[in-house]
């Protein structure tokens, strides 16, 4: 249990932050004001719930056949993602934008990794 007794800033109102403890668990809490701390009753109860907060981080793994592609040809690229806490990925999508530039030297195009292609 904490307790905490707020000055008036004017005009009525009462202003007044904490901090929940460090080690306080995570769960459904509540909040309860006193206008008289001796009250056995909380004028007011307020409901709130503490959650420990991860944020979305996610995994993706692009692979694509290696070397350069002819004007010809199609470049198929497998896209496999997966968030690393929580919901699953499945049905997201994904916009991609690729930059085509002519290649006269296509055995030293060929030697540049693909994710140093742009």
């Amino acid at each position: 249990m904490f307790k905490q007794t707020l000055s008036a800033m004017g005009l009525g109102y009462y202003q007044g932050s904490s901090e929940l403890p460090k080690d306080g668990q995570a769960g459904r809490w509540s909040l309860e004001v006193r206008i008289d701390p001796g009250a056995k009753k909380p004028d007011r109860v307020f409901k709130f719930a503490v959650e420990e907060f991860l944020p979305e981080r996610m995994k993706l793994i692009l692979s694509a056949k290696d070397g350069p592609v002819l004007a010809d040809e199609s470049w198929p690229l497998d896209i496999n993602g997966a968030y690393l806490h929580g919901a699953k990925a499945d049905g997201n999508r994904l916009k991609v934008a690729a930059i085509w530039k002519k290649a006269d030297l296509l055995p030293q195009v060929a030697k540049i990794p693909f994710w140093e292609c742009r």
